[in-house]
């Protein structure tokens, strides 16, 4: 796949990598993720050690990513073993094994971060920096959801003027799907003249767990609604909570450490 057709959809999916309390405005916010919570039993997913999982990328209907990943649930580190026998490792830094390998664009940081994230988003609304505010219901691909939008706080994970309008399905409390607006990438500029979505479906239990195994990506258009066929899909298979074993997050023997070019706006935070 060519790099650049990664790199935009890359960017266009970015997530947020927030901190974890929330500043509630107003109350009934409150309500509304408390019930993704529980929807979710988002507390047996943050009271696991991590979750592991197979995962397969395609973007445009091509493989962009497949391999096993494990995600720390209550921290930050994360291993992706891709099944061409490369290691990307999130530890005290960013690895990637063999050192004469390279990492699928745009670089192992992103996949490291943005994966887990979109995994754990129905357990990660309510954490320190995070700014939810309740909206009026609001139509959603042809659908009514109930809907909040969540910004953050000048120091957290994430920068204060990226936005994301998340969407409750009404009869099952479950996070049905986010748009998202970001000014920032994390390696390079992005377009960022248009808002995208994350749908997600798919959902099974794992030791009560809900979680989601298929997520899509769309364009959006004007009318806020998605619009012409996804331009990403990920699908997760063989999910399961674990306790990782020792070294797992650690340097691998094997490693080069990745350098990131940060992007003039990201340098000047």
């Amino acid at each position: 796949m060519p790099a650049s057709r990664f790199l935009t959809f890359a960017f266009l999916v970015a997530a947020a990598a927030t901190t974890a309390g929330c500043v509630y405005t107003p109350d009934s916010a409150y309500s509304l993720a408390r019930q993704i919570e529980v929807a979710h039993d988002a507390n047996v997913f943050r009271s696991a050690r991590a979750v592991q999982c197979d995962m397969t990328v395609q973007v445009a209907g091509e493989p962009a990513l497949h391999g096993a990943m494990t995600y720390e649930t209550t921290g930050e580190r994360c291993r992706i073993d891709l099944t061409n026998g490369t290691s990307l490792v999130l530890g005290d830094s960013t690895w990637i094994s063999p050192a004469s390998a390279s990492a699928p664009a745009p670089g192992a940081l992103y996949h490291l971060q943005v994966w887990p994230l979109f995994l754990s988003a129905p357990a990660k609304l309510c954490e320190p920096g995070t700014i939810l505010k309740l909206m009026d219901d609001q139509k959603f691909d042809g659908r009514t959801y109930r809907a909040a939008r969540l910004t953050f706080d000048e120091g957290a994970g994430d920068a204060p003027k990226n936005w994301y309008i998340i969407y409750v399905d009404p009869q099952t409390n479950r996070l049905r799907a986010m748009t998202f607006y970001r000014i920032d990438g994390r390696n390079v500029p992005f377009d960022s003249s248009a808002a995208h979505a994350i749908t997600y479906d798919d959902y099974i239990e794992i030791n009560g767990a809900t979680i989601a195994t298929t997520w899509r990506f769309w364009n959006l258009g004007d009318d806020g609604g998605i619009t012409g066929d996804s331009i990403g899909t990920v699908k997760l298979t063989n999910v399961k909570f674990v306790h990782p074993m020792a070294g797992t997050f650690t340097k691998p023997k094997d490693a080069r450490e990745e350098i990131l070019v940060q992007a003039d706006s990201m340098a000047q935070r």
